[in-house]
């Protein structure tokens, strides 16, 4: 969320995650000399972790029916920060899940519980792990360049664990995600599934979570805009959650909007610089050292002011109850304006409220999962849209509260494969999923069909 701190708290944070060295696998060393890209992914491959989850997703009503929901498998990535068995990865990995599961390196696979929810995209998870587990290497990511190596570890689109590399394209980037952004722009491929999950740089140092991706018109995959969250932040988050039990950081209580080219030709600025401050509410640190609304901050102790993110990340970053220097333009007129670090509201640090899931719904087990099944043809195509010229079998209705319907599975849908035959009559279809039952099977395995792509998910039987 913010730069490094600089409190001996950081320093009691870095020796205890030292010290859990002495009893995890061997994983890179800084002082390490640089190793061949397979040895280095071949160390640091136990430190992450897949995770899947049970997400819940509402679809609201139309024409005055009620909202329903809808349960069905979600995967995403994350690592492990200490050897006890505490892991992260990104909030929305986890958000809306009934269960959280985590595989690790060896497919030994674990439930975790959520201990903190943080105020940007990550969250704090716990698995009871069975012997001390190997865990990532900060690297400070203030020092990350533009054509560092990057290296992500992910489980893309469920596929399983796998390995990308490329280079830092881009750092301090925005995505209007929130107003402490500082993203790290990689081309190493991202896909669904990546979010959470570690980049290192080449001496397997962590520098940082692989949480957002861009992605241009129908396609869904990865182009080469990939987004982390520094791993300085994460380390803020950390130390700050260990301390306080949650996050509390600096503030300057000022309403602030970036010089746009228009703001400096109203106020004949050469060009724009800086931001200004559009409002001071009372009681904040900003009104305390008299700042006012149209003051231009520039810069902030030596530093230069580019965006309000600047201004709110170097606040964000000092002690609270500490001082900066802000250099501010007033009618022309530039003066220095010492300013007392406050303290930022709870409505800022602590996350928004998740709606409550409603209570789990009872699948309605039916022989066929709920499911009305007819072989495609041209008609079915045209009529239901389906994109995919694959054979197999279409989903013509879906019973509601049954396995299929809180699967996801919905009208239209495409089966070309059940466990590991082909979805040819809906008479075999049934044969299959009855074999399955008398087996003791306690889920069956169905391939999809969208556009050009196909996609597989598992179903209960329980």
């Amino acid at each position: 969320m913010v730069k490094r701190s600089t409190t001996p708290y950081r320093a009691v944070l870095r020796a205890l995650l030292f010290a859990a060295l002495m009893f995890v696998a061997p994983s890179a060393r800084a002082e390490d000399p640089l190793l061949p890209t397979p040895d280095l992914v071949a160390r640091l491959l136990p430190t992450m972790v897949r995770i899947e989850t049970r997400k819940v997703t509402k679809v609201d009503g139309v024409d005055g029916k009620p909202a329903t929901f809808t349960e069905k498998p979600s995967f995403g990535s994350g690592f492990i920060i200490e050897a006890d068995g505490i892991i992260l990865t990104n909030w929305h990995v986890i958000a809306s899940s009934r269960e959280i599961t985590v595989i690790l390196d060896d497919n030994t696979r674990l439930k975790a519980e959520v201990l903190y929810r943080a105020p940007i995209d990550l969250a704090v998870l716990k698995v009871k792990a069975p012997s001390p587990l190997p865990v990532v290497i900060f690297g400070d990511s203030d020092k990350v360049r533009r054509g560092d190596t990057a290296i992500a570890i992910g489980n893309p689109l469920g596929v399983g664990v796998t390995v990308t590399k490329g280079i830092v394209s881009a750092i301090n980037k925005g995505l209007d995600t929130s107003i402490w952004d500082d993203f790290i722009q990689i081309d190493a491929a991202l896909n669904q599934g990546n979010s959470g999950g570690p980049l290192f740089n080449d001496r397997g140092e962590l520098i940082g979570v692989d949480s957002a991706l861009i992605t241009t018109g129908d396609n869904g995959g990865s182009v080469g805009l990939g987004f982390a969250i520094p791993a300085n932040d994460v380390l803020y988050i950390l130390e700050r959650w260990r301390q306080y039990g949650r996050v509390r950081t600096g503030w300057l209580g000022a309403d602030l909007a970036n010089v746009t080219p228009d703001i400096a030709l109203a106020w004949g600025m050469a060009k724009p610089n800086g931001v200004v401050i559009v409002s001071v509410p009372a009681g904040t640190a900003a009104a305390e050292a008299g700042l006012l609304p149209g003051d231009i901050i520039v810069r902030i102790g030596t530093s230069e002011v580019t965006s309000a993110r600047t201004v709110y990340r170097a606040f964000g970053g000092a002690p609270i109850g500490g001082k900066l220097d802000l250099t501010v333009e007033r009618q022309a007129q530039r003066m220095l304006i010492p300013t007392s670090v406050g303290e930022a509201p709870r409505s800022i640090t602590d996350p928004p409220a998740e709606e409550p899931l409603p209570a789990e719904i009872k699948a309605d087990q039916r022989r066929d999962l709920g499911l009305t099944l007819a072989r495609v043809t041209d008609k079915l195509r045209k009529d239901l849209k389906i994109a995919s010229p694959r054979d197999g079998l279409v989903v013509t209705a879906v019973a509601p509260n049954s396995v299929a319907a809180l699967g996801g599975i919905h009208v239209g849908s495409l089966i070309i494969a059940v466990q590991q035959f082909p979805a040819t009559t809906p008479e075999a279809f049934l044969e299959r999923l009855d074999e399955a039952r008398k087996l003791g099977r306690r889920r069956v395995f169905l391939v999809f069909a969208d556009k050009a792509s196909v996609r597989w998910s598992t179903y209960s039987f329980e």
